[in-house]
C-alpha cells in the first residue's frame, strides 16, 4: 500500500502544478484519513491471524478467527469509502469551472498550462519572459 499512498501524494502535489486545477482540501484530507485508517485496519489484524496459525489461501476458515477477519473486512470497507471519496473529488475537480467549447456535439474543455507556474524549473528566473509567452492549451475530451 505504500505505492498507492505515493501515487495519491503525487497526484495531490502535481495536479495543481501541471493542470492548474485545485482540489478540495477537505475532501483530500478526508480521503487520506479514511484510506490510512482503512488500510491499517485491513492489514494489521492479518498479523495476529498469522501468529494465531490461520492458514492462507483457503476458501473457508475456522470460526475461531472470525473476530479478526471481521475487523479486516470493516477496514477494507473503510478503504473503499476513501477511494470513492477520491473518485468523487477528482470528478468534481475536472468537472469544475473551466472554459468549454463544442464541436459536432462533442464537448471539450480548455485548460491553460502556464509554463511559468511550474516552480520546479531551475531556469525560471532566467527565462521568465520567454516562459510567459509559452502557454499551452490542453484540450481534454469530455
Amino acid at each position: 500500500m505504500g505505492v498507492v499512498f505515493g501515487l495519491f501524494a503525487g497526484f495531490y502535489y502535481w495536479i495543481e502544478l501541471i493542470l492548474g486545477i485545485k482540489y478540495s482540501e477537505v475532501a483530500g484530507r478526508l480521503h487520506f484519513w479514511l484510506t490510512f485508517i482503512g488500510v491499517n485496519l485491513t492489514f494489521f489484524p492479518m498479523h495476529f491471524l498469522g501468529i494465531a496459525g490461520m492458514p492462507r489461501r483457503i476458501p473457508d476458515y475456522p470460526d475461531i478467527y472470525w473476530a479478526w477477519n471481521y475487523v479486516s473486512s470493516v477496514g477494507s470497507l473503510i478503504s473503499i469509502i476513501g477511494v470513492c471519496i477520491f473518485i468523487r473529488m477528482a470528478y468534481e475537480m475536472f468537472k469544475g469551472k473551466h472554459e468549454y467549447f463544442q464541436i459536432n456535439n462533442y464537448k471539450y474543455i480548455i485548460i491553460y498550462w502556464n509554463w511559468y507556474n511550474l516552480n520546479w524549473n531551475p531556469y525560471i528566473m532566467y527565462k521568465y519572459n520567454l516562459l510567459k509567452i509559452l502557454n499551452l492549451i490542453l484540450i481534454i475530451y469530455l
